[in-house]
């Protein structure tokens, strides 16, 4: 077991990414809340570039900077993404995992699978400090000025709450939850 730790960060990764996918769902019939949550994403949901741009670059960064991973092998790397990967789709991560195989070189000059890239990288750095405060980034601009709100609302729900968790909250609004609430969901611009 001391072998495969690696395995089991990658499905506690994954489910971190899909509870945070469930968000903008609540309310759907894509997410059940009396039955504890069960998520069924819309078809197409994962071979959805932005989507998976934003998911694939989430793990990658998560191996390299949290994971410390850049000297991980090839063959260590890979098993961490189809760890995460099985938690996310629920075809056991095979639509996700033929994705990568068969089109991320074709979609890597996709202009949806950079936003998601580019939105991923934003959220990453907001989540671990390493945007500088002054960044001039448009996301990042509307959402200091949206970062309280949110720290207002996790008080008020009792979810603790900070500056820069409110921060998370409105990258998230402003990038994967608005591309999901318009892509998936039917919210106008």
């Amino acid at each position: 077991m001391f072998f495969s730790n690696h395995k089991k960060r990658g499905r506690e990764l994954g489910q971190e990414i899909q509870n945070s996918l469930k968000i903008p769902f609540l309310g759907s019939p894509h997410l059940s809340i009396d039955g504890g949550g069960e998520f069924s994403p819309p078809d197409g949901f994962y071979s959805d570039t932005y989507i998976f741009g934003m998911i694939l670059l989430l793990i990658q960064l998560t191996i390299q900077y949290v994971e410390n991973g850049s000297n991980w092998s090839q063959t260590k790397k890979e098993e961490y993404i189809m760890e995460a990967f099985s938690v996310l789709d629920p075809n056991g991560g095979q639509g996700l995992q033929e994705t990568l195989v068969s089109d991320v070189s074709d979609m890597r000059e996709d202009a949806e699978f950079k936003r998601g890239s580019h939105d991923a990288g934003t959220l990453f750095g907001v989540m671990f400090g390493k945007i500088k405060s002054d960044d001039p980034d448009p996301i990042l601009v509307e959402a200091r000025l949206r970062a309280p709100e949110f720290e207002r609302i996790s008080r008020g729900l009792g979810l603790g709450g900070d500056a820069n968790s409110g921060l998370v909250d409105a990258v998230s609004d402003l990038t994967i939850r608005k591309h999901i609430r318009q892509n998936y969901l039917g919210e106008q611009e």
